[in-house]
């Protein structure tokens, strides 16, 4: 399957690397992987595995500054249909890659973009499908696959375009152990049979350590210790556990999605004690997640109840951490509680030290790592003292050495009365933390039993027999309580003797004095013709609409823009269309033109005139194409057009501001009612020479006049609109702009 491959596929030189505005993430790195290697890459929680591997792929390239060389498959730059087609990228989210409906969908979809044909289309989707064993899935909804299915699938659909090199972030982190095990399995046979460079990300490399031909650490790596060695400290735990008084229990519950669906929980019973730490392992799908949100009160069981105690004083962290994470700093999240919950501001100074957060406080919660996104939920959630603390996955992203505080942490409340549920996939996890672990299978607990005797009798529920996590703890018996891992110090630190290079410059965005000449041609042409008497207006002004939008729409396609640039403006213009759909029943209130100018202001002039035509275009698929459909176009992409020129010079702030931008709120506002007006102006002038075939005079001041009060109406609700979307949606389009 694989091409003739140089020495090396991968070669990386002195590589320096930083987000915008943060220090370097990757310093100085030098990595050559040999064509045909299978190469593991580990390191600490934020050392960079994940920005590392992104940077080889150039579609998922983050921006930032740079220095130094990468040369992937023998070339510095890779266009975008050859990385598409020979280099494969898998995610560690399974469903953040899934997209279609069915299996055979998901395989072919990476096929068809790329335009090959059917004949071998389908030869290509027949091979992977054999050689995976997955043929009985091919017709399988997408949705009804487990997170280990899911993952495979997303390594076929990346196999079926024959790459050269596949590069896999974390493929693992979320799968349960025979899942991981099936994985890793047929990973290591697309490598030894199909001789494709394999370059892997992992926290547990113990797991993969004998597929691997190279390693690669970006820091350093905590050595894997005998299991038997912490068997010794785990004994006295075990030996003094006693059960105590229930705090949750659930009774013969069942509960289902949809009427219609098989029960996701079948007639399942659990207890769980005072003060006790309840770990919960069982397979992707089998219903973890849905028991634990049945539990807190999520969801409503349709059959059997729950008794919850400690239902008013509980802590739920949800699988995906990104959930609780809301604000725009991580010193904000950890303060968003505060005054509800009580703590006060050096509780959460220590929280920040003991999570290893130091030195973040600054940083948006989403540019951190997966694993200090993890921490910050955690973090989050304890600083609310909670007596029932309910966790989904909360090692999820952590290497060992956050695994061992989260189990350290996790111990140290139990201690002082506080009762702890988790579901996790970590059996080493679950053997060092655990008083009691439930197996659930089908829906139900299968068993639940003592830490000693579940993994005593277990045959493939059994942790690691040498583990970095283990030697992680053992650290931490010897140490203080309170001692804190910092980041090291070769991982994160600022570069002074090398210059950076900037951030690539933003693409020129098209001749404006083009776009100015296109979009003055049509109200140009409507004076010259009314003062000329020239009866055939309505044709000639249809005709230089369509002109002009077919220039400006020219000018935006030629422009060659970014795709972090086209799905902002692509979904904007959605939102905005819809947002006319839900309002259609109130006259006159239509979010197009608050919509438009935000995208003008934030995103330059030519994103909003295209928000604003492409809205008008597709909402006018729900009420109806027509003459006046260009010119609604025209109106509303003037509205945006104008707001981004306006932004440009700095009537409303500096466009790229990432700060609250009220300065500028007043002037914004103003020229919303404004522009809604003369796009109320702009179809009113439309009207006359579409419908009434007449040129200035009374017909016109009174097509005006009677039209003024619907187009204030109009203007204040869109000064409204602008009130409550621009200053949330500014923010959030701001962070976008950043990483252009």
């Amino acid at each position: 399957m694989a091409n003739a491959l140089s020495a090396c596929a991968v070669r990386i030189c002195d590589l320096t690397f930083a987000y915008p505005e943060h220090e370097p993430v990757l310093e100085h790195i030098s990595l050559e992987v040999d064509a045909g290697a299978f190469c593991l890459v580990n390191g600490p929680t934020g050392c960079g595995k994940t920005t590392l591997l992104r940077l080889l792929k150039p579609e998922l390239a983050p921006a930032g500054i740079k220095t130094g060389t990468i040369e992937v498959l023998g070339e510095q730059t890779t266009d975008s249909r050859r990385s598409a087609t020979d280099i494969g990228f898998i995610m560690q989210d399974p469903a953040a890659q899934i997209v279609c409906d069915t299996v055979w969908h998901e395989i072919a979809f990476g096929l068809e973009n790329i335009g090959m044909a059917q004949s071998e289309m389908r030869r290509r989707v027949a091979e992977v499908a054999h050689f995976f064993g997955i043929e009985p899935l091919m017709h399988t909804s997408t949705d009804e696959l487990s997170g280990g299915q899911q993952q495979l699938v997303n390594l076929a659909g990346v196999l079926a375009l024959q790459p050269r090199l596949l590069v896999l972030d974390e493929p693992t982190a979320s799968l349960d152990p025979d899942a991981r095990r099936q994985f890793l399995y047929l990973l290591g046979r697309v490598h030894r049979e199909l001789g494709i460079t394999v370059i892997m990300s992992t926290h547990l490399p113990e797991e993969a350590e004998h597929l691997a031909t190279q390693t690669f650490a970006i820091g350093p790596v905590t050595p894997a210790v005998p299991r038997a060695e912490l068997d010794r400290r785990l004994a006295a735990r075990w030996s003094t556990f006693r059960r105590g008084l229930p705090v949750l229990s659930a009774h013969d519950v069942f509960v289902r999605y949809d009427r219609d669906a098989p029960w996701t929980l079948r007639g399942l019973d659990l207890t769980v004690c005072q003060g006790s730490v309840h770990a919960i392992v069982g397979g992707n799908g089998c219903g973890k997640s849905t028991l634990l949100k049945t539990l807190v009160g999520i969801l409503r069981p349709q059959r059997g109840h729950v008794d919850n105690t400690c239902h008013e004083t509980q802590s739920y962290l949800p699988q995906d951490p990104k959930a609780l994470l809301v604000c725009n700093t991580v010193a904000d999240e950890l303060d968003e509680w505060r005054e509800r919950a009580g703590y006060s501001s050096d509780d959460i100074a220590r929280m920040i030290e003991r999570m290893g957060l130091s030195g973040l406080e600054a940083h948006h919660p989403f540019d951190l790592s997966g694993g200090q996104q993890q921490k910050l939920a955690l973090a989050k959630v304890l600083l609310t003292g909670p007596q029932l603390l309910v966790l989904d996955e909360p090692t999820t992203g952590l290497d060992a050495s956050g695994a061992a505080e989260i189990v350290t942490i996790l111990r140290g409340i139990a201690e002082r009365g506080c009762t702890v549920l988790l579901v996790t996939h970590d059996l080493d996890v679950a053997y060092a933390v655990a008083d009691e672990v439930s197996l659930m299978f089908d829906g139900q607990i299968a068993c639940t039993e003592p830490a000693r005797e579940f993994f005593g009798h277990s045959l493939m529920y059994r942790p690691h027999e040498r583990a970095r996590l283990f030697g992680m703890l053992l650290q931490r018996e010897e140490a203080p309580m309170e001692a804190v891992d910092q980041p090291p110090s070769d991982v994160r630190v600022s570069v002074e003797e090398a210059p950076l290079e900037q951030p690539r410059p933003r693409r020129p965005k098209g001749n404006a004095a083009i776009e100015a000449i296109a979009l003055a041609a049509v109200p140009a042409v409507l004076v010259i013709a009314g003062l000329c008497g020239f009866r055939q207006t309505a044709l000639l002004s249809f005709t230089v609409v369509l002109a002009a939008l077919g220039i400006f729409f020219a000018s935006y396609e030629t422009g060659e823009m970014h795709m972090r640039e086209i799905m902002p403006t692509v979904v904007l213009a959605a939102l905005a269309a819809a947002g006319r759909v839900l309002f259609a029943a109130v006259p006159s209130v239509k979010p197009i033109s608050a919509v438009a100018i935000i995208a003008g202001v934030c995103l330059g002039r030519r994103s909003g005139f295209m928000v604003g035509a492409l809205a008008a275009l597709t909402s006018n698929f729900f009420f109806g194409q027509g003459a006046w459909t260009p010119w609604q176009m025209y109106a509303w992409g003037l509205v945006g057009y104008g707001a981004g020129a306006l932004a440009q010079i700095g009537v409303f702030g500096h466009p790229d501001a990432s700060g609250q931008g009220r300065k500028g709120m007043p002037a914004l506002l103003v020229y919303g009612f404004v522009a809604s007006v003369l796009y109320g102006w702009i179809l009113n002038a439309w009207s006359i020479i579409g419908y009434l075939h007449t040129g200035l005079g009374f017909n016109l001041l009174a097509v005006y006049a009677a039209s003024f009060p619907f187009d204030a109406a109009h203007g204040i609700a869109t000064v409204a609109f602008l009130g409550a979307l621009y200053l949330p949606w500014r923010r959030k389009l701001a962070r976008i702009i950043t990483k252009l």
